[in-house]
C-alpha cells in the first residue's frame, strides 16, 4: 500500500491530514500480483509475421523481442545503449539509411513493455509508402544491424554510452513539469517498483 501527497501546506500540515485521513486504512500486506514465472511469447509464439489493417492512416512495421524482466536492472539500464545505437538518428544509422531509402519518416527503439516477470523490447518504424512496399528488407536490415552491435568491441559503442548518459542526465535535472495529479500516481506506480530513495530517479 503507497501514498503520494502533494501540497503546498505545510509538512506538519500534510503530515496530520494523512494520519486523519487513512489511519483507518487497513494494511491487509497484499503482495503485487506476480504470474506463473511463464513468458507470454513462448517459442510457439515467435517468429510470427502479423499483419494488421489500422483504422486510420497509419504504416508502421513494429519488431518486438520478449525479455526478461529488467525492473531489477534499474540502476544500470543495460537496454538503453541498445535503444540509442537502435534509435540514433545521425550519419550511419538505421534511420539515415531507411530515409535514404525512401523507406521511413522516424524510428525509435527501446523497452514497450516492463512487468515484474517479463518485458518486451520494440523496434517501431513509421513507413513510407515505398517503406511498406519493402518491410522485410527492412526487418533484415534491422536485423543485420544490431548484429553489428553486438560485434562490436566496447570502445567502440562507449561514444554512445557516453552520449546516451548524458542526454539521461540533461532529462532527469531539466524535465517538464507536470501537473500534479500526474505526478503524484506516477510517483505512487513507482514506489511499486523502486526503494523510496529510488523512487524518482530510478526510471530515468
Amino acid at each position: 500500500m503507497k501514498l503520494v501527497v502533494y501540497g503546498k501546506e505545510d509538512l506538519n500540515i500534510l503530515e496530520d491530514w494523512v494520519t486523519t485521513l487513512f489511519s483507518p486504512v487497513v494494511n491487509k500486506g497484499v503482495q503485487p500480483l506476480v504470474q506463473d514465472g511463464h513468458h507470454p511469447y513462448e517459442p510457439p509464439q515467435q517468429n510470427r509475421e502479423i499483419h494488421v489493417v489500422p483504422v486510420k492512416d497509419l504504416r508502421m512495421l513494429e519488431l518486438s523481442f520478449p525479455l526478461p524482466t529488467v525492473q531489477d536492472q534499474y540502476l544500470s539500464k543495460p537496454h538503453r545503449i541498445l535503444s540509442y545505437v537502435l534509435g540514433y538518428e545521425g550519419r550511419g544509422s538505421l534511420l539515415a539509411y531507411f530515409k535514404a531509402m525512401g523507406y521511413a519518416n522516424s524510428l525509435s527503439a527501446g523497452i514497450s513493455k516492463d512487468f515484474a516477470d517479463w518485458s518486451l523490447f520494440s523496434v517501431k518504424i513509421n513507413l513510407t509508402h515505398e517503406g511498406v512496399a519493402n518491410y522485410r528488407a527492412m526487418a533484415q536490415a534491422v536485423f543485420h544491424y544490431i548484429d553489428l552491435v553486438m560485434a562490436a568491441p566496447p570502445d567502440a559503442l562507449a561514444t554512445y554510452f557516453h552520449e546516451a548518459q548524458a542526454l539521461a542526465t540533461l532529462g532527469f535535472r531539466f524535465r517538464n513539469q507536470e501537473q500534479p495529479i500526474h505526478y503524484v500516481s506516477w510517483l505512487t506506480s513507482n514506489m511499486q517498483k523502486y526503494p523510496v530513495h529510488h523512487v524518482v530517479a530510478g526510471p530515468s
